[in-house]
């Protein structure tokens, strides 16, 4: 039994391993070869090895956002923020890609979560500022705004320090 166990184990890590292969091909194909459909074939195969895959889920939705395939992309970052409710890039990706579905108070409540992550992340502060916007809110909208900037120029700052 010890011994079936083991072998499950190792063949689960071979897995994982290949799945890492796929997800990097897929990466490769978007960065190299700008080929969304090829990319989209890669991350499902990864994610068919490991379901797991974090970092597998939030590329296959940041690629289907790309080719306007909102309605997959939201599926694939649901996926991503049932795995790690707490990662940034699940949360930040999922709420761009709901301000493109026009769904602004969920796009709100992503984004949100987003900046108590990661609050100097100016990207993230800008589409609250236009979600607070569409929902009639000026002056979160503008707050939102400010803190971008000031973000963004303590970025420009440290650079040039």
């Amino acid at each position: 039994k010890k011994e079936l166990q083991k072998k499950l184990y190792q063949q689960a890590e071979v897995q994982k391993q290949y799945a890492i292969e796929y997800y990097l091909m897929g990466n490769e194909c978007i960065t190299a070869a700008h080929n969304s459909r090829a990319a989209l074939a890669n991350f499902n195969k990864a994610l068919k090895l490991d379901p797991l895959f974090l970092d597998a889920w939030i590329r296959k939705g940041i690629t289907l956002y790309d080719i306007n395939e909102h309605f997959e992309a939201e599926s694939c970052f649901n996926e991503a923020v049932k795995l790690s409710p707490k990662s940034f890039k699940s949360l930040y990706n999922r709420g761009k890609n709901r301000i493109s579905m026009k769904l602004y108070e969920e796009a709100l409540n992503d984004l949100d979560k987003a900046v108590l992550i990661k609050p100097e992340h100016a990207g993230a502060y800008e589409l609250l500022s236009y979600v607070y916007l569409h929902l009639g809110n000026k002056k979160k909208s503008k707050e939102c705004e400010e803190i971008a900037i000031k973000l963004k120029m303590k970025k420009i700052k440290k650079r040039k320090d």
